[in-house]
Parts: structure tokens; C-alpha cells; sequence
């Protein structure tokens, strides 16, 4: 591939996560599995935006590998959302609001506090 090509892995997984989120719903939820990069409420600390986003590149391999649906989840300081946007037809990276406590009480989804 060019330097200005997305490695196939990479393609492959975004494609898959995009048509992934499209089909979540209430009902079947659960038959998935999340990898989640978070700085709650509930969390004591959380590390700076370059903290939190340095890492994302392995993050993103490791969703990829584990089949995973990866979101990026920050309540403080801010939602990612207040100023990062995922692109027109890239890769939403947001919970859905109505899955959001739904996670928060599943027990065995972890949220990476990043």
C-alpha cells in the first residue's frame, strides 16, 4: 500500500466496526463485544488528551484482533464529542446514548481508563 493508504487490517476492521454499529440495537447488544477507551465520572484519574490518545493506534489493532466494537467514551473534562467529531462516512467511535448504562452495570465489559 502508499503512504497515503490505510493498512488492509485497518480497513478491514473499520469496515466491519461501521456495519457492526449500524445493526446495534437494544435487543441484540449484548451478542457483541466492546473495547472501550474511557475516562468516566467515576474514575479518580485520567491522564491528559495526548494520555489518552497516544496510545489509540494499539488500541485500534487490539479491537481489530479481539473483534471488538471499539468506542472512545470521556465524560471529563469534557466529552470527546465537545470537540472531535468522528468524520462524514469514517468511523464512529461514540457509545450510542441509550448504551450507556446499560454498560455501566454489565458486568464484564471493562472501560479502559486511559
Amino acid at each position: 500500500h502508499g503512504p497515503n493508504e490505510l493498512p488492509s487490517w485497518m480497513v478491514e476492521y473499520f469496515d466491519w466496526h461501521n456495519r457492526t454499529k449500524s445493526n446495534l440495537n437494544v435487543a441484540n447488544w449484548k451478542s457483541n463485544k466492546y473495547l472501550i477507551l474511557g475516562c468516566l465520572e467515576a474514575h479518580s484519574k485520567c491522564g491528559g488528551i495526548g494520555d489518552r490518545l497516544k496510545p489509540l493506534p494499539m488500541i485500534v489493532f487490539e479491537a481489530y484482533r479481539h473483534r471488538r466494537l471499539l468506542f472512545i467514551w470521556w465524560e471529563k473534562p469534557s466529552p470527546l464529542e465537545d470537540f472531535l467529531m468522528p468524520p462524514i462516512g469514517g468511523v464512529d467511535w461514540r457509545v450510542p446514548p441509550w448504551l450507556k448504562e446499560p454498560l455501566k452495570k454489565e458486568m464484564g465489559i471493562r472501560v479502559m481508563c486511559s
